[in-house]
């Protein structure tokens, strides 16, 4: 199973801080993951997969196409603005 940690908005949009996924293959993709997650929760991978949402796998953030395997975890930040 693969863990899925949202934060902020994204929290809002799932209705949990996280929840665990199973994959269907071996080794899947950032992106492959947010099509599947589009599956059964469309209004939030459409959120989880614009261009301003940051991700980290395995706590390492911006990483650039990780292979997700079972036990692995991958965190969506959405953007922050602040002062």
């Amino acid at each position: 199973m693969l863990r899925v940690v949202l934060y902020g908005k994204f929290v809002d949009l799932a209705g949990e801080p996280d929840f665990a996924l199973k994959l269907p293959q071996a080794e899947m993709s950032v992106e492959e993951v947010v099509s599947l997650i589009a599956e059964t929760r469309g209004d939030l991978a459409v959120e989880l997969g614009k261009e301003s949402t940051r991700i980290a796998v395995n706590d390492v953030l911006d990483v650039t196409g990780p292979r997700l395997t079972d036990g692995d975890e991958i965190a969506f930040l959405p953007p922050v603005s602040g002062g």
